[in-house]
């Protein structure tokens, strides 16, 4: 996908990554036809994009109370639990088109690339409108991925809220435009013509009170986000659930360093609860014919995003912080790669 070129990078990584393992799982087992090779490594790549997004991505966006609450914080030793044959996995409509979108709003709308002395190089960086749709940069520039994957994991990405970035907001795929489109206003026509109920409904499925006014919003927005909602909405049961969402105060003492407001974490904590929960070939699950032995599950859960990052660059990123979508700041510094645990799959060879 190249909509966005740092998008791009992290697929190369992925598309590395897989071929890496297929080649390995060859060696290792030089009787596997290429169709086996090709489940078997589906099914590797599979399991560590999963476990990446629930022992990565989700702590650092939903917070660690929320993770063990909803039951997405996963076991480290053992099978995991929880698969229900009767729930549900499927994405939901006010998930997909409205709630997990305020994520939009961290969009940061430029891209820093960094030298191998993980310094910006400024006359190399570049804001998101000058090249969507656009990998030329891959091509052209040979030092690129590498700077671009030291950018990624160190620039900070904005707050959710409501100031989105320019770039998004008024140069969304500009290309030779005179101007480029609105993805808040998008989105906002998204949930509405998907019919999403609006965001009052939502606080009273969440459990927590419907309210009758804007004042009595009071409670879980600041003022001034009240008084942009009144000018906007005839009625507080007019909010659109995606701005709703977006506006909420992050209640950060309970929800311990969540990114989101109660909403919106009520609706994202529980998709990818019923999406883990619902799902049999979940990498953690035990007792299925395609489970994962004990020993090769620890493999999986020795791997990381920076693990992977340093095994499938260009040559020039030889360090990483332990948890790459975290900035490396405080305990999470850049270390040696060689000290990042990485996974053997030599426990993958058939006797």
């Amino acid at each position: 996908m190249n909509q966005y070129t740092g998008l791009t990078v992290l697929h190369i990584v992925w598309l590395r990554l897989h071929n890496k393992y297929a080649n390995q799982l060859a060696l290792i087992n030089p009787k596997w036809d290429e169709e086996q090779l090709y489940q078997e490594t589906k099914k590797i790549v599979s399991a560590l994009v999963q476990h990446i997004t629930y022992n990565e991505y989700l702590p650092s966006l939903l917070g660690s109370q929320v993770m063990v609450d909803s039951g997405l914080a996963l076991p480290s030793s053992g099978y995991g639990n929880g698969y229900d044959v009767a729930i549900d996995p499927s994405v939901s409509n006010d998930f997909t088109a409205a709630a997990f979108r305020v994520t939009h709003s961290s969009i940061q709308g430029f891209l820093y690339l960094l030298d191998a002395a993980d310094q910006e190089d400024t006359e190399r960086s570049f804001s998101l409108s000058q090249y969507f749709f656009d990998s030329s940069r891959l091509v052209d520039d040979p030092e690129f991925l590498d700077s671009a994957l030291r950018g990624l994991t160190k620039q900070p990405p904005q707050a959710i809220d409501a100031l989105y970035s320019s770039e998004v907001t008024s140069q969304l795929y500009i290309g030779q435009k005179a101007y480029g489109s609105d993805l808040v206003a998008i989105t906002i026509q998204r949930g509405r013509e998907h019919g999403i109920p609006g965001y009052n409904q939502f606080r009273e499925f969440c459990g927590m009170q419907k309210v009758e006014s804007f004042d009595e919003l009071i409670v879980d927005f600041f003022p001034e986000n009240i008084d942009l909602l009144r000018a906007a909405y005839k009625s507080v049961d007019d909010i659109d659930l995606y701005i709703g969402a977006l506006l909420e105060n992050h209640l950060t003492v309970y929800q311990s360093g969540a990114l989101m407001g109660p909403i919106a974490l009520c609706i994202t904590a529980n998709q990818f609860q019923r999406t883990k929960n619902g799902d049999r070939y979940f990498y953690d699950i035990g007792g299925q014919p395609h489970s994962f032995t004990l020993d090769q599950l620890n493999q999986i859960r020795r791997s990381s995003l920076a693990r992977l990052i340093c095994d499938n660059n260009d040559g020039s990123v030889t360090n990483m912080q332990p948890l790459a979508m975290i900035q490396p700041i405080g305990s999470n510094q850049r270390v040696p790669c060689n000290s990042i645990p990485s996974m053997d799959l030599t426990y993958w060879k058939e006797i």
